[in-house]
């Protein structure tokens, strides 16, 4: 989430909050390494190359530019120069700033995008809600967008001035990332 240094505390903060398990108790130390280790080296899905020729979802990507959606949903970023050598200086498709924004009533960093539609279609596929922004108050990618108060709310008010097809074709191209 963001609120640590190190994929070593963010292993440990999640399997102490997410988990409920101590990892001096649970895991040897060899144990928690590896499970370090494979965090790090955790990769992120690639958007299917179909999307990028789909009429719909570029003029969704426009839509979402003009928005302003990503002035908090950064589309690029350059990975640290003393990241580890395979992950140094790597320009990256994470849709954010990683910065804290007052949204929604409370400052809150901005979550990735991407994976959202893998993720939406494994939830579906499973029988699993959806549940949108940090507390779970959307069900759908347009009421999330409708949650964006505060220092968004001007990239709602874009959103809400366009076209149904534009919202649409929004929503579309958010599920391709």
């Amino acid at each position: 989430d963001g609120s640590v240094a190190t994929v070593d505390q963010q292993v440990r903060n999640a399997l102490v909050n997410d988990h409920h398990v101590d990892p001096d108790q649970a895991l040897t130390a060899t144990e928690l390494e590896q499970l370090t280790a494979y965090v790090k080296h955790l990769t992120v899905p690639n958007r299917n190359a179909a999307a990028y020729l789909d009429a719909d979802v570029v003029d969704g990507h426009e839509a979402f530019l003009d928005a302003g959606c990503q002035n908090c949903h950064s589309e690029t970023a350059r990975t640290r120069s003393d990241a580890p050598a395979e992950f140094r200086d790597l320009v990256i498709r994470p849709y954010t700033d990683m910065k804290l924004w007052n949204v929604n009533g409370g400052d809150f960093r901005t979550p990735p995008l991407w994976g959202l539609g893998r993720n939406i279609d494994l939830l579906e596929r499973n029988g699993k809600a959806l549940l949108f922004m940090h507390n779970g108050s959307a069900t759908t990618l347009d009421g999330a967008i409708q949650d964006h108060t505060g220092d968004a709310a001007s990239s709602r008010s874009a959103y809400n001035g366009m076209s149904a097809e534009r919202r649409a074709n929004l929503i579309k191209f958010l599920e391709t990332l």
